[in-house]
C-alpha cells in the first residue's frame, strides 16, 4: 500500500540469513495497481511489486524488504514464504477466501458455519478469512474451524495512517489486498481459487464437486484455444422472503439449505458475477475477477471465460433485494419470475449433519 498514484519503482532488499550483514538489492521488474477505481493522489493505493530473487549458491531468501532506492535502510521486513516442494508434486482443487471481518455486532455466527460446511461438500480443500474485529459467537466459529486446520484465519489491519477500528475497516477500499494475499497464499498448493461472501455460493450445474465443475469447464476453454485467467458465473437472487417452512431435518438455522427459489432471470454476464480464478495465470484480484495476470493487466475479452449457467454453474445470491438495480426493475422483472432450484440438496444431509454438529458443540443451538 502506498500512498501515492503513482509510486516510483522499488527495490527489493533480499536476506538469505539472520547474520546477513548486507541484503541482495536487486530492482522490481513490475509493479501493478491492483484496484479497478481510477487513481488518486494522497490515498493509500494497493500495488502488487514482482521482485527476481533468482537462484544461487545460497538458495531462497528467508526475508524481503521494500525500499525505495537500492542503497536506502530498509523500514520493513517480510518472511518469505517457501513451500519447499519438491517436484512434481500435484496440487490441491480449491481454495475459497473471504475478505476482513469487521464488524463486532453482527453475529453470523449460525450463517458461517452453514457456509464453511457447504463449502467443504462441494469440494472446497481451504477456506481463510481476514479478521479484523468479530462478534463473540463469530469468533468461536473461527477458532473452532481454525483448531481443526480446515479454516486459516489471517489478522487484519488498515495501513497507514487508515484507522483499525471496528466498523470503520470498510470504509476504505482495501479488500483487493486480502483477495489477492489469499491467492498468492495458495498459488503453489491450489489449481484454483475463489472470493466469496457468506451471502453467496457458486454452484454447479451437474458436477458434484466445484473443482471437478473447474476440471471440465477449463478443458472445455482450452479445447476452445482459451486460456482463461477467471471463470465468471452469473448470479441469481434467492430471496429472503422465499424460504422453506422448518422441519426437523431442515431447521430454522439452515439458511441457504431452506432457501431453494431463485429467480429464473439472471443477471448479464459482466454485472454482478463472481469467479473462480486459475492460480496458473491469476496474480491480483478484486471481487468479481482477477485485474493481474502474468502477463499484465487483465483483457476482459479474452482472459475472462463466462460459465453457461445451464450447463456449468451460476452463482446463488442470497439478498433481499436485488444488487445495484433499479428496484422498480427488481420489482417487474425479477421477482415475479421464479422457479424452484434444489442444487444446494445434492449435499444436503452431509452439511445438515455437519452444521448441527458443530453448532452444538459451540453452544450455539440447542441439543
Amino acid at each position: 500500500m502506498v500512498e501515492a498514484a503513482w509510486p516510483p519503482t522499488p527495490t527489493c532488499h533480499f536476506w538469505y540469513a539472520h547474520d546477513d550483514p548486507v541484503p541482495v538489492a536487486t530492482k522490481a521488474i513490475r509493479m501493478d495497481y491492483v484496484q479497478w477505481q481510477e487513481r488518486v493522489e494522497g490515498q493509500w493505493m494497493p500495488f502488487l511489486v514482482t521482485c527476481r530473487a533468482g537462484r544461487n549458491l545460497r538458495g531462497i531468501p528467508r526475508v524481503v524488504s521494500l525500499v525505495a532506492y537500492a542503497c536506502e535502510p530498509a523500514t520493513n521486513a517480510l518472511r518469505v514464504l517457501n513451500q519447499g516442494f519438491s517436484a512434481p508434486y500435484t496440487k490441491k482443487g480449491l481454495a475459497l477466501c473471504h475478505k476482513f471481518i469487521f464488524n463486532p455486532a453482527r453475529d453470523f455466527s449460525k450463517r458461517l458455519v452453514e457456509w464453511v460446511e457447504v463449502a467443504r461438500a462441494w469440494g472446497v480443500d481451504e477456506v481463510m478469512v481476514y479478521e479484523g474485529a468479530a462478534h463473540p459467537n463469530v469468533t468461536k466459529v473461527l477458532r473452532y474451524y481454525q483448531k481443526e486446520g480446515y479454516l486459516k484465519v489471517m489478522p487484519w489491519t488498515s495501513p497507514g495512517s487508515q484507522p483499525s477500528i471496528p466498523h470503520l475497516f470498510n470504509l476504505f477500499s482495501n479488500e483487493n489486498v486480502p483477495y489477492t494475499d489469499c491467492l498468492l497464499r495458495h498459488i503453489a498448493t491450489h489449481k484454483y481459487v475463489a472470493v466469496w461472501d457468506v451471502d453467496e455460493f457458486m454452484l454447479p450445474a451437474t458436477h458434484p464437486s466445484l473443482p471437478a465443475m473447474m476440471d471440465a469447464a477449463k478443458a472445455r476453454a482450452e479445447s476452445l484455444g482459451l486460456h482463461p485467467t477467471s471463470y465468471l458465473a452469473r448470479c441469481s437472487y434467492y430471496f429472503d422472503d422465499l424460504t422453506e417452512q422448518p422441519t426437523n431435518d431442515l431447521p430454522e438455522y439452515l439458511y441457504s439449505l431452506r432457501h431453494v427459489t431463485r429467480t429464473v432471470r439472471l443477471t448479464p454476464p459482466a454485472v454482478f458475477t463472481k469467479s473462480i480464478h486459475d492460480t496458473s495465470y491469476a496474480l491480483g484480484l478484486h471481487a468479481h475477477f482477477a485485474l493481474v495476470n502474468l502477463a499484465g493487466p487483465v483483457d476482459r475479452i479474452h482472459d475472462l471465460y463466462h460459465l453457461y449457467p445451464g450447463h456449468e454453474a451460476h452463482l446463488a445470491h442470497y439478498r433481499s433485494k436485488c444488487q445495484g438495480e433499479s428496484q422498480v426493475e427488481c420489482e417487474t422483472d425479477f421477482r415475479p419470475y421464479l422457479t424452484r432450484d434444489t442444487t444446494m440438496w445434492r449435499h444436503r444431509q452431509a452439511i445438515s449433519n455437519a452444521a448441527r454438529r458443530v453448532l452444538m458443540k459451540l453452544n450455539l443451538i440447542l441439543p
